[in-house]
């Protein structure tokens, strides 16, 4: 119960010490060879057998990773490995899995500042293992705290997700027409100046990946043909890609739906609201007089119909592409697992960790000036829980395993975050406190009332602060009035908390129950089981949402044996034969892996 990788390769010459020799020879010349990484290898073997051997029947490896470590590719090397150690009945099950993990990072994957292709969700892949002759028998592909808000907004430099681009650019003529397909631009979703809620500023819409240089470097067109060929690579049915993409395109057009009238909305483009019904065979009509209107019953009284305003409407259609978004994400790691009904008590997990917005010196130069978004906050709130977790088993479960040795017990130093974790998700945290204010406002304010709210509720916190200056008590202008300030484990991030963040988290599920009452008589099999799971759910936010995945995840792990592995650069440039001590000691400790170090360290003392 301890860092594996690093106690594998011998990190430490002496207690305390790092060896960096050692550390690049783990890492290599060129994170990408065939080869790559030797050590990995054989700490998943270590690890797997002793899990084995030790009557574990579930286990699971972590991959917490740093910036630019190549942890897609690891993972999946990871996973030939395994079936080619373990063996299994289909002698494509490495191409096959490694497919899959393909297509979901299309649905999972998008476009940030730094990262042309960052992956937006913590995505886990089971390995079930028969126990007579310890053969790979099935595969389940899942994807934990997937970033829903950036279904309705992206932030500057930023994109959606890769298959909306896909869609638009890659299908035919006769798809455009099947789909009702527009131009990329013409979807208030993809194009921030569509967006009446994106705050003014210098930043274009980004429609397309590009290098710095100008040089177009993602064939959304190109990109969206193989994606079809993996599709039928790993044996989704023709039928199931058809629902998948008429999703995609449904989610896109109900964010064109335009709302008017004043006290009582009114459909502005029933249009819109016919292809959206189209797409997911449901009754026009009542799908546009669920989005305005409900009907409200009382005790003793006849049901009496209640009217949406143009802002509750809006609500309601965000909440309903964010949440359908959710419903397709898990059809497409149903249909991309293999055998998951064959799942035995006997598995293997292996888990990429979403990562953080760390903040590194010179990350910090460039982005002082900068204020993340609702679902940054959201990916940074999960990496927290997972390094809390990290250091919960590796400190105590560990400090028991070596007392059980006779081993003396002695106090190990690390960084409690079970400040930061109450701060954003805790009962009176940043996400209970912005269910509150949604409550009490329908967002008509110029100004955002969320911003004046937590500083008032969170007065005195020491993990969360104004970005106020101390000796002017101005907020730098870039920043915004609405800024706020929470310290995590690696540092200060600023968050800006106007009137995006809120519309990002703030719809009651409630109004989705008259919408879902609709959708549950489609003729779509995901979309009916979506809208009859919704008229019984109960009332939740994007927030809320998120930290159920959460749990659910954490459930999962607590299931299993864990075990840490941590990938790392060498230097910023990935150049050949270069250390940068100062970056990789950043790197472990974003990652949490720095208090499993100092654990390791106490204990060989």
């Amino acid at each position: 119960p301890y860092t594996t990788l690093f106690r594998s390769v011998n990190l430490f010459k002496t207690p305390g010490a790092f060896n960096e020799e050692a550390l690049m020879k783990y890492l290599g010349p060129d994170k990408t060879r065939e080869d790559n990484p030797p050590h990995l290898f054989a700490v998943l073997n270590d690890s797997v057998i002793a899990a084995l051997s030790d009557n574990k029947p579930q286990m699971h490896v972590l991959l917490s990773n740093g910036p630019g470590t190549g942890i897609s590719f690891t993972l999946s090397r990871s996973l030939n490995f395994l079936e080619k150690a373990f063996g299994t009945s289909d002698v494509h099950f490495s191409d096959r899995i490694t497919t899959a993990l393909y297509i979901l990072h299309t649905f999972t994957n998008a476009k940030m500042p730094r990262n042309d292709d960052s992956c937006r969700a913590s995505i886990t892949c089971r390995l079930g293992m028969r126990p007579a002759d310890r053969t790979v028998c099935s595969a389940d592909v899942r994807a934990y705290g997937l970033e829903a808000s950036r279904v309705i907004f992206q932030g500057p430099s930023e994109r959606n997700f890769h298959i909306f681009y896909q869609l638009c650019q890659g299908a035919t003529d006769e798809m455009k027409a099947k789909y009702h397909l527009q131009p990329v631009e013409s979807y208030r979703y993809l194009n921030r100046r569509l967006n009446v809620e994106g705050v003014p500023d210098d930043e274009p819409s980004s429609f397309e990946v590009r290098s710095p240089e100008g040089e177009l470097t993602v064939d959304d067109a190109n990109d969206f043909l193989d994606l079809m060929s993996l599709l039928n690579a790993v044996g989704v049915q023709p039928a199931k890609q058809d629902h998948i993409l008429r999703t995609v395109s449904a989610v896109l057009l109900v964010g064109n739906i335009d709302f008017g009238g004043e006290e009582e909305a009114s459909i502005g483009n029933p249009e819109c609201v016919q292809q959206v019904a189209e797409l997911l065979r449901v009754d026009s009509a009542m799908l546009a007089s669920s989005l305005i209107c409900a009907m409200r019953h009382v005790v003793g009284d006849d049901a009496v119909k209640m009217s949406f305003n143009p802002q509750q409407a809006n609500k309601c259609r965000d909440a309903l592409a964010q949440s359908l978004y959710c419903s397709l994400i898990e059809m497409v790691t149903d249909a991309i697992s293999w055998r998951p009904e064959d799942m035995t008590e006997t598995w293997i997990g292996i888990t990429v960790p979403t990562t953080a917005e760390f903040l590194f010196e010179e990350v910090i130069d460039v982005r002082k000036n900068y204020c993340n978004r609702f679902s940054q906050m959201l990916r940074n709130f999960m990496h927290e829980v997972v390094m809390n977790y990290r250091m919960e088993y590796t400190l105590f479960v560990g400090k028991e395993h070596w007392k059980a040795q006779g081993l003396q017990d002695q106090e190990v130093q690390y960084e409690e975050n079970s400040a930061v974790l109450e701060v954003v998700g805790g009962r009176r945290g940043v996400l209970t406190l912005m269910d509150e204010i949604s409550k009490q406002t329908w967002l008509t304010h110029e100004k955002s009332p969320l911003q004046p709210y937590l500083v008032k509720q969170l007065d005195g916190n020491e993990s969360f602060s104004t970005c106020e200056d101390p000796e002017d008590g101005n907020v730098n202008v870039r920043l915004g009035d609405d800024a706020i300030a929470i310290r995590h484990t690696w540092g200060e991030v600023r968050y800006d908390a106007g009137n995006e963040f809120l519309r990002c988290h703030s719809y009651d599920s409630r109004l989705l129950r008259v919408v879902c009452g609709v959708l549950k008589n489609s003729t779509l099999p995901h979309i009916a089981a979506f809208g009859e799971k919704g008229v019984n759910g109960d009332a939740s936010s994007a927030g809320s949402l998120y930290k159920e995945s959460v749990d659910q995840y954490l459930q999962l792990l607590a299931k299993s044996h864990p075990y840490f592995i941590t990938t790392t650069s060498a230097n910023r440039a990935k150049v050949a034969d270069r250390f940068e001590r100062d970056y990789v000691l950043n790197q472990l400790h974003y990652t949490g892996t720095s208090a499993a170090m100092n654990s390791e360290a106490v204990f060989r003392s």
